[in-house]
């Protein structure tokens, strides 16, 4: 009978949004929840550290968005230019 049986494992994926993950995170306890979000998750309260996020609730935080205009103030350097 090993055919029969099924190693389904089930999760959330919550995408670009941290209000889908945020609703995710309300609907269950029981399933996991993967979150990749451009916002920080301990702000908006899907986690209560980046450490250790507990819970059903973990993902990837692209904080490369706050580093634009450090990469636009470094420009000049890049050219040459002081």
């Amino acid at each position: 009978m090993l055919g029969s049986r099924t190693n389904r494992r089930e999760f959330i994926a919550a995408l670009g949004s941290p209000q889908g993950a945020l609703a995710a995170k309300r609907a269950t306890t029981a399933i996991p929840v993967v979150f990749s979000i451009g916002a920080d998750p301990v702000e908006v309260g899907l986690v209560s550290s980046l450490s250790r996020p507990s819970g059903n609730v973990t993902g990837v935080y692209q904080f490369t968005a706050g580093l634009e205009s450090k990469r636009l103030g470094q420009q000049p350097n890049w050219c040459g230019f002081d």
